[in-house]
């Protein structure tokens, strides 16, 4: 769907005889059709543009210097869920070096 602006065929679709569904219909002009596909190119650029927002606010990137938490490996519902404070010692992302800070002043 990304690439070509339709559904894809899937070698499935042989069997059951549903490989001459284009989409086109003989009796559409063909610029009736033509906008029917960059309508839905424009709708599937739309989607893959918010998607990639969507994973760079899930992508953190930290500096050296902050202050982080790592998420702990505990099941019980009781101990906490997360460890530290931490501070970035060397970013390379997506590895960063931390340590363990004892005491905030």
């Amino acid at each position: 769907m990304l690439i070509y602006g339709q559904d894809l065929k899937l070698p499935i679709d042989l069997s059951t005889g549903s490989l001459n569904d284009t989409g086109f219909d003989g009796n559409k002009p063909y610029h009736v059709y033509a906008q029917e596909i960059k309508r839905n190119l424009k709708t599937t650029f739309e989607s893959v543009e918010r998607n990639l927002r969507k994973s760079r606010a899930y992508e953190s990137r930290y500096t050296n210097g902050q202050f982080v938490f790592t998420k702990s490996d505990s099941s019980s519902k009781l101990e906490p869920k997360f460890d530290g404070p931490y501070m970035v010692v060397k970013c390379r992302h997506p590895v960063y070096d931390i340590k363990k800070v004892s005491s905030i002043s």
